[in-house]
């Protein structure tokens, strides 16, 4: 820096170039312009992203609606239209997110209030039953070592079961057997059979659909053999167990992945026949469902002078949580017969029909195909229904479907003799047709006590199977009202020894005594109990001994049962 000097010649320095001042301007500046890049920048960035969501949605509407897009088709004035909506679309959707957490509000707010109301009735049950250990042995037995170990197949391939036949035949049908999430109810229904049941001559025939596993009959295989208990999967590895495809059109029922209801195919003559059943299957069936539990053992060779056998039904509509039919079962079996047999009440109910008041009706069914086996019929002219005997002297209306013993020839004799006009496969017989939409159970016990099928009393039917009424309350309607009668009956259909997941237990008599004395007679088998009965009963220490399979229903369902 150089020297200067003043007027009166005294050195004086040069003053400095003031930097700092120009350097503040040129901040100010940069930071300027550096704002204004960002502004800009984000203003394009912006109608960026706001012409590829117009675009996006654009192509989303014309993929739709018109399968391709064009994006120079569309002009500079929809894209202004659709950037002006999008502010009210914005509105708009935040509306409706505030709708939503309200709803989700108020959801969260009742499921609190449940989950209190759920600790208090958990509070009430001492002990809260606890997860069975879920091993592979199942409650007291283990699965016997198979050394010719048989895969799944549409055929039986057990030597002794092709020589001898099947001592008992057990139906399951169901379409969605394979997808059945492993130790789900199905399963644990399965289990149980195979838990009371003579695992050597008892044959097990899975009725299902292949399209769940888009007809790929490998795959269901393979899936049922993965999710099998131990049990059953024995069964499987002795070739007593087969599986079926059933065909859904054939018996009118609602889709391949949905049956809906099994009554439709039940109520078919070809069902019972070689259509559905090999030679080597018994007469007597039992019928389960997944809903179902064998609760200690079934003994098919007590139960062979039956032709059908399930669950008694209160006399009373309205009794047991039971609102049909409409004039309870003692006053409806009968009902329902003379309405198919009778010409004047046909003629009105035909009327009825024609004039489109009955609507779930359809009409008559085509010429049947060719029968497989011939038809057994019963001449309906000469029977007169036995309505003075229904729901007196030990005879009480039964029969629930859901877990039940039949005879297929019996079955098949009442579906020859009165036929439901479009799901029986037969012609249409003017002595006797059935139009309704009836339950295959309500049908069965119909035309069965009508043809003097033989049925047991309502109590032995309280000792096989359990839906809505317990023995103890069957006999306030139906009798015995004696001890030494029920014994009587107790070792008719149990057997003179107890047993109990294929172990003796103790004297049939003393059992039923100690049952008695507890206040709930545990039958053979129960379907769905607790539609019907206290929940908090079902999981007393009692009726939890004498069904150890029913915990694990509580578990294969979600312990959702009282729902």
């Amino acid at each position: 820096m150089s020297d200067e000097r003043d007027t009166k010649g005294k050195i004086r320095k040069k003053k400095a170039f003031p930097l700092k001042g120009i350097i503040n301007i040129k901040s100010v500046l940069i930071a300027t312009i550096g704002f204004a890049l960002i502004w800009v920048s984000m203003e394009v960035l912006l109608v960026m992203h706001l012409n590829d969501n117009i675009v996006a949605n654009v192509h989303h509407t014309n993929v739709i609606h018109h399968g391709n897009f064009h994006p120079n088709s569309f002009s500079k004035t929809d894209k202004t239209k659709k950037i002006r909506n999008l502010s009210k679309k914005k509105t708009f959707l935040t509306a409706k997110q505030k709708a939503a957490k309200k709803q989700y509000e108020d959801l969260k707010k009742k499921l609190e209030e449940e989950i209190e109301v759920q600790k208090i009735n958990n509070a009430k049950i001492n002990p809260f039953p606890s997860p069975p250990n879920l091993n592979f042995q199942t409650i007291t037995q283990k699965s016997a070592a198979i050394e010719n170990k048989k895969n799944l197949s549409n055929r039986y391939k057990n030597p002794i079961i092709l020589r001898d036949g099947c001592s008992l035949t057990v139906v399951l049908m169901d379409p969605r057997i394979s997808l059945t999430a492993r130790l789900g109810d199905l399963w644990i229904s399965l289990e149980s059979v195979a838990s009371n049941v003579d695992r050597e001559t008892t044959c097990i025939v899975l009725q299902t659909s292949k399209c769940v596993v888009h007809d790929d009959t490998t795959l269901l295989k393979n899936l049922i053999e993965s999710k099998a208990m131990p049990l059953f999967l024995e069964m499987i590895h002795r070739g007593n167990v087969r599986y079926s495809i059933i065909n859904h059109e054939k018996y009118k029922m609602k889709n391949c992945h949905q049956f809906y209801t099994p009554s439709r195919a039940f109520m078919n003559i070809e069902y019972w026949g070689p259509s559905e059943f090999e030679p080597q299957d018994n007469d007597l069936v039992l019928m389960i469902q997944n809903d179902s539990i064998l609760c200690h053992n079934l003994d098919p060779g007590l139960w062979r002078d039956v032709a059908y056998v399930g669950g008694p039904w209160p006399p009373e509509a309205n009794l047991h949580n039971n609102p049909v039919p409409e004039d309870g079962t003692c006053k409806a079996l009968p009902r329902f017969w003379s309405q198919w047999t009778e010409p004047i009440l046909q003629q009105k109910f035909h009327e009825k029909w024609k004039a489109g008041n009955i609507t779930e009706y359809k009409p008559p069914a085509a010429n049947p195909v060719k029968l497989s086996l011939p038809l057994d019929t019963v001449n309906v002219e000469s029977i007169t229904f036995p309505s003075e005997l229904l729901c007196k002297d030990l005879n009480g209306p039964l029969g629930n479907g859901g877990f039940s013993l039949r005879s297929r020839t019996w079955m098949r004799r009442a579906i020859a003799t009165c036929p439901h006009v479009h799901y029986s496969g037969l012609a249409v017989n003017p002595k006797c047709q059935v139009f309704e939409n009836i339950p295959e159970d309500l049908y069965f016990a119909t035309v069965l006590r009508a043809i003097s099928a033989p049925f047991p009393t309502a109590f032995e039917a309280s000792l096989l199977a359990v839906e809505m009424m317990f023995a103890t309350t069957t006999m306030e309607y139906y009798g015995p009202n004696n001890l030494d009668k029920e014994i009587f009956y107790a070792q008719k259909r149990w057997g003179n020894m107890f047993k109990m997941n294929n172990q003796t237990i103790m004297e049939t008599s003393t059992k039923y005594k100690r049952m008695r004395e507890a206040g709930i007679i545990v039958p053979i088998g129960i379907h769905k109990v607790w539609w019907y009965h206290d929940f908090f009963h079902l999981l007393g220490d009692h009726f939890r001994s004498n069904c150890p399979f029913f915990e694990w229903m509580l578990i294969g369902r979600g312990w959702n049962c009282p729902i």
